[in-house]
C-alpha cells in the first residue's frame, strides 16, 4: 500500500516545491540544513528549521563539539547538544551529528593537555563512547573525524596527531562503531572538491582506516566554496568517484557558496545559481552520493561575513528570509532530475547577458519496496503496475522543467498490497499547456510494514541489506516513540520543553570551524594564531591574537582570532 505519491506542480515560477521532497524524488536521501540553538528563538529562521518537506535533514552547527558536551574531564552535559536533534526527532527529520574528534573547539584540558599516546587513547575513547552512545539510535551518520588535513595535505599539528600520529583516526572510529554499530561513520573536510593533495591524503585516510580494519562509511565534503572558483560539475563528479570507488558513500555535508564581494550583482547571483547547481547535479550524478546539507539557512546568520571580511550572501536564503536565485536554480534541476527531464539554468529573472546553461540531469533508481531490489549494478525504477513509465521525448528541447511534490494518499486499508498510484503529471509553461507522463518515483511503505517505533525517515528493515535505504514519505507517523535508553547518560527530552519560541534570546554569529590550517593552540610569544580560539565560556587558555588579528565574540563560548 502506497502512502505517497507524486502530483504535479502548477505552471508558475519559480518552482513552488520544496528542496527536500524534490532532492528524495530525484534520487537523493536528503537535503538539509545546519541549526543552531541560538537562532531558534527567531521565528522566520525556526520556522524554515521545522519546514521538514524543505529541510528533510538537520545537523547541529555546533551543540555536538567537545567544548560543549564536556567541558570538563568526564563530566557530560546534553542540554545545550540536545536541542537540535530532539527538534528532529519530533518532526521525524533525518539526523547527522557532528562532530567527536576535532582539533577545533576543544575544551582547553584536552588542547593544551601533556597526555602519553595511552592516556589520550582513553581520553578519545571515552568522550565518543558517552557521546554516540547517548544518540544511539538517532544519528543517521557521525562526523567522527573533522579536518585531520591541512591546506597544504600535510597532517594536521593537532595534539591527536603529535601525541598519536595516524592512529587516533582508527581509535575514533572504532570507538563509535562500538557506541552505535547502526550509524554511518564519516570523514569529514574543507576543499576536498579541488581534488589536489589535501583530496589525495583523504584517499589515504580511507585507506589507512581499511586496511587497520577500522570501519569508515563515508566521506563529507563539506563545500564551503566562492562564486567563480567552484570546480565544474563534472569535476565535482570526477572527485566523488574517487571516494565511491573505495566502496564508501559520500556527501556535501556542509555546502555553501560566497560572493568575494557584496552585495551581489544579478549576473553573479546568477552565476551562483549555476554552480549550486554543479554541486547539487553532481551529487545526483554519483551513485553514492546520498544527499547535500548547507551550512545554514540564511545569510543572516551565515558564518562567512565574521571570518571572511567583505565576503558573504553564501545561502540559499537572503537575510530577510527571501529565497535566491540559486534556490530556484536548485530546486529547478531537482525537479527535472525527478522526472527525467532536460532542465536549463532556471534563476529568478535577472537583466544579464550570460548565456543559458543547459544542464544535463541523470535520475538515481528509486526502490518502492526492499524486496524488489535486483541483485545488480542497472537502474531500477517503478514498476508499470504503479507508474507510468513513458518519459518525456527529446524534443522537449530546453524548456523549463517543473517538479514534483509529495502528497499523502491512503487508501485506507490495512495490507501491504501495492496498489496504483494516482498519475502522476508534469507541467511545462508552453504557448499551449503540454501534460507529460513521468517516470517519478513513488514510494511504497505505510505504518502496517514497519517496525514499531521507527522513525519516518530513513527506515530500518530486516529485509533490506545492511547499509540500504528505504525512502519513505517524511513524517507520517505522528505515533510518539518509546524513549530509548542511553548508555552511559540517559538522554534528556529538552526539545519538547525548551523555551526557544517564547523567550527572546540573542542572535549569535557561529563559525562553521572551517578555519585555514595552522599548529595548534599558540604562536609566537604565546599569541593566539588566526583562525583559533581565544576566549569564551570555560575556555582558560590565552586571549591575545597575533598581530593584526583580534578577538571576536561568536558566541558565548566561542571567540576567535579573525581580521580586526
Amino acid at each position: 500500500m502506497h502512502k505517497s505519491a507524486l502530483i504535479g506542480l502548477l505552471a508558475s515560477s519559480p518552482v513552488s516545491a520544496q528542496l527536500h521532497s524534490l532532492a528524495q524524488a530525484a534520487g537523493l536521501k536528503y537535503f538539509g540544513s545546519a541549526v543552531d540553538n541560538g537562532y531558534l528563538s527567531d521565528s522566520a529562521y525556526a520556522k524554515l528549521a521545522n519546514n521538514v518537506e524543505e529541510f528533510g535533514q538537520l545537523v547541529p552547527e555546533n551543540g555536538q563539539k567537545w567544548e560543549t558536551v564536556e567541558p570538563t574531564r568526564d563530566q557530560f552535559t546534553y542540554k545545550t547538544a540536545d536541542v537540535v536533534p530532539d527538534l528532529a526527532k519530533k518532526n521525524g527529520q533525518i539526523l547527522r551529528c557532528h562532530a567527536l574528534t576535532w582539533h577545533s573547539q576543544l575544551p582547553t584540558w584536552v588542547s593544551a593537555g601533556k597526555f602519553s599516546a595511552s592516556e589520550l587513547t582513553e581520553i578519545i575513547e571515552a568522550h565518543i563512547a558517552n557521546v554516540v552512545e547517548h544518540y544511539k539510535g538517532d544519528c543517521y551518520a557521525w562526523d567522527v573525524v573533522n579536518e585531520a588535513i591541512d591546506d597544504s595535505g600535510e597532517w594536521r599539528d593537532s595534539v591527536f596527531y603529535q601525541t598519536l600520529g595516524t592512529d587516533y583516526l582508527a581509535i575514533s572510529f572504532n570507538a563509535a562503531k562500538k557506541a552505535d554499530p547502526k550509524a554511518k561513520l564519516y570523514y569529514n573536510d574543507y576543499n576536498l572538491e579541488q581534488n589536489g593533495k589535501k583530496t589525495d591524503r583523504a584517499v589515504e585516510i580511507v585507506e589507512i582506516l581499511q586496511k587497520a580494519g577500522a570501519p569508515i562509511d563515508g566521506v563529507g565534503f563539506q563545500g564551503h566554496l566562492i562564486v567563480g572558483e567552484t570546480p565544474s560539475r563534472s569535476e565535482l563528479t570526477t572527485v566523488l568517484e574517487r571516494f565511491t570507488s573505495l566502496d564508501v558513500e559520500v556527501a556535501f555535508t556542509e555546502l555553501d557558496i560566497r560572493h568575494s564581494a557584496v552585495p551581489a550583482s544579478a549576473a553573479e547571483l546568477k552565476k551562483q545559481g549555476d554552480e549550486y547547481v554543479n554541486v547539487v547535479g553532481a551529487c545526483l550524478d554519483v551513485k553514492g552520493c546520498v544527499g547535500v546539507t548547507v551550512w545554514g539557512i540564511t545569510d543572516k546568520y551565515s558564518w562567512i561575513p565574521d571570518v571572511f571580511k567583505g565576503t558573504g550572501e553564501a545561502l540559499l536564503y537572503t537575510d530577510e528570509y527571501e529565497k535566491k536565485p540559486a534556490w530556484t536554480s536548485v530546486s529547478s534541476l531537482l525537479a527535472a532530475a525527478a522526472t527525467g527531464a532536460p532542465v536549463t539554468s532556471t534563476v529568478a529573472p535577472v537583466v544579464t547577458t550570460a548565456a543559458p546553461t543547459t544542464m544535463l540531469t541523470r535520475t538515481k533508481p528509486v526502490y518502492t519496496d526492499c524486496d524488489d531490489i535486483p541483485e545488480t549494478d542497472e537502474p531500477v525504477y517503478p514498476s508499470t503496475s504503479m507508474t507510468n513509465n513513458s518519459v518525456p521525448t527529446t524534443d522537449m528541447g530546453t524548456r523549463t522543467a517543473l517538479g514534483p511534490v509529495y502528497t499523502n494518499v491512503d487508501d485506507n486499508d490495512d495490507d501491504c498490497a501495492s496498489e496504483e498510484a494516482p498519475f502522476p503529471t508534469y507541467v511545462i509553461p508552453t504557448n499551449g499547456t503540454e501534460t507529460l507522463p513521468t517516470k517519478a518515483p513513488v514510494y511504497g511503505g505505510d505504518d502496517d510494514c514497519e517496525e514499531d517505533g521507527s522513525s519516518p525517515v530513513p527506515v530500518e528493515s530486516d529485509d533490506c541489506e545492511d547499509g540500504d535505504f528505504e525512502p519513505t514519505a517524511v513524517a507520517i507517523s505522528t505515533a510518539a516513540a518509546s524513549a530509548p535508553t542511553r548508555a552511559p547518560v540517559v538522554r534528556t527530552t529538552s526539545a519538547y520543553t525548551y523555551k526557544w519560541n517564547t523567550e527572546t534570546r540573542p542572535s549569535y554569529q557561529v563559525p562553521s570551524g572551517t578555519a585555514p590550517a595552522g599548529p595548534i593552540g599558540t604562536g609566537n610569544a604565546g599569541l593566539v594564531k588566526h583562525y583559533y580560539q581565544c576566549g569564551g565560556k570555560n575556555y582558560n587558555g590565552p586571549t591575545e591574537c597575533e598581530k593584526p588579528y583580534k578577538c571576536v565574540e561568536h558566541n558565548p563560548y566561542y571567540h576567535q582570532c579573525v581580521e580586526a
